[in-house]
């Protein structure tokens, strides 16, 4: 992937979420988790939710957020795990590119039923996962969780209804990497049951 393509990607709301919100109904409130750089976030308020809130530990991300003067963004700057929202106060719950630096499939699970209560009666979750073909798993990067397809299943089918399970394979060069990488991701929508 060259740079410009990279740059044009990060730009660009995730392509599950894009195809999920012509299901989502009730446009009260999302929730952005690992917000970033807010691509998914804008995306979801220029879909016409009444209020997203961006949870990221980066401080960058909050500074992003206060750029965009958006009276209906509520921005949270700390860790997944010391959030507390009330149950069932989201119709969305987005979660890319941050559920693989949980610290193992104890702490996956964990979240997994934090996020189902968060989420309304029907609710939906749009989320990413590595798959155990990713090429960071044969390196030393013990910090990410890398899943079988079966085991990613298992886990969500606790708490959701999964309605798209996509599994893709590539290669390509990632934002930090200089070589190419073998990637295997998890694109996974689902319903709260």
């Amino acid at each position: 992937m060259k740079p410009d393509e990279r740059a044009r990607l990060a730009s660009q709301p995730t392509e599950s979420l894009v195809k999920l919100m012509d299901r989502i109904a009730h446009r009260n409130h999302a929730l952005d988790l690992g917000a970033g750089n807010l691509r998914d976030t804008r995306f979801m308020l220029d879909s016409g939710f009444k209020r997203v809130t961006a949870l990221d530990s980066d401080l960058r991300t909050a500074q992003y957020a206060k750029l965009l003067k958006e009276p209906r963004l509520t921005m949270i700057c700390e860790d997944l795990h010391a959030t507390i929202f009330p149950a069932g106060e989201f119709d969305l719950v987005n979660a890319q590119s941050l559920l693989y630096f949980l610290d193992d499939v104890a702490d996956l699970a964990r979240v997994l039923e934090k996020l189902s209560r968060w989420l309304k009666p029907g609710g939906a979750l749009c989320a990413n996962l590595c798959g155990i073909r990713h090429e960071w798993h044969t390196r030393d990067r013990k910090r990410l969780l890398f899943l079988s397809r079966e085991d990613a299943e298992a886990l969500l089918s606790r708490h959701f209804d999964i309605t798209e399970f996509l599994e893709h394979e590539f290669d390509a060069h990632g934002v930090m990497e200089k070589k190419m990488t073998h990637w295997h991701n998890f694109w996974i929508t689902a319903s709260k049951k």
